[in-house]
């Protein structure tokens, strides 16, 4: 994110520039000394952040503002806080006044960087995943699992009405589950959690049948499906 500093005291300049140094997406574009020599750097650059001064000769930093045509985000910088109000009215991010700590200038830093920097994309959830069994490899939905059950070296997927058996472990198929939607109850099997109608006793009920829940899974259990 490129930044421009207009203000006609250095020692405004040094403090800016010493803090920015701080944030690896700021990078100084320009530093002008008055609004004039910032219009016509303007007219002929583009910045993402402007930090500005108000009381400047000849043209302060309010008359500026008004005189630019396309507006970055702005963050005054000023000894005086009666320009406030209308400032925040020519839609600036921050008001500054000086002098500001560290922590006021990364609150001001933090608020432009929301508005100027697109959000992280969220990785795609994945809905399926392929396992083999019966000599080829099955592309399963999560939310067609009822549950999976273990035996030994091999397992058996409950999968829409059908069975699918698969060399896999039992532990590697754990593995391969979204964590919000499977449960381990059982050294021997694994319940889709939106697919558990009912819990009595130790045993999990499901829409056609009933599976187990171990000694040593019943706390864990209890947590995650929030049981009193």
């Amino acid at each position: 994110m490129t930044y421009l500093i207009v203000d006609d005291e250095p020692l405004s300049h040094d403090v800016i520039l010493n803090y920015a140094k701080e944030f690896d997406f700021l990078e100084l574009a320009h530093q002008c000394y008055n609004a004039i020599d910032a219009i016509e750097w303007l007219e002929r650059n583009n910045v993402d952040l402007i930090f500005l001064d108000i009381n400047m000769p000849k043209i302060t930093g309010i008359s500026m503002l008004k005189l630019l045509k396309e507006k970055p985000e702005v963050i005054i910088s000023s000894a005086y806080e009666e320009y406030a109000v209308e400032s925040f009215d020519l839609d600036v991010a921050d008001y500054l006044l000086k002098p500001y700590s560290m922590d006021r200038f990364y609150s001001a830093i933090q608020r432009v960087k929301k508005k100027r920097l697109p959000p992280e994309k969220e990785e795609e959830k994945t809905e399926a995943f392929f396992i083999k069994g019966d000599k080829k490899h099955h592309q399963l939905r999560f939310d067609g699992i009822d549950y999976v059950e273990g035996y030994g070296q091999y397992c058996k997927i409950h999968y829409q009405g059908e069975v699918i058996l698969t060399l896999e472990r039992l532990s590697n198929i754990e593995e391969a589950l979204p964590l919000n939607d499977f449960l381990r109850v059982h050294k021997s099997y694994i319940a889709a959690i939106p697919k558990i109608q009912a819990i009595s006793g130790n045993m999990i009920e499901l829409a056609n049948t009933k599976i187990p829940i171990g000694q040593s899974y019943r706390k864990s259990v209890k947590e995650v499906l929030r049981l009193k």
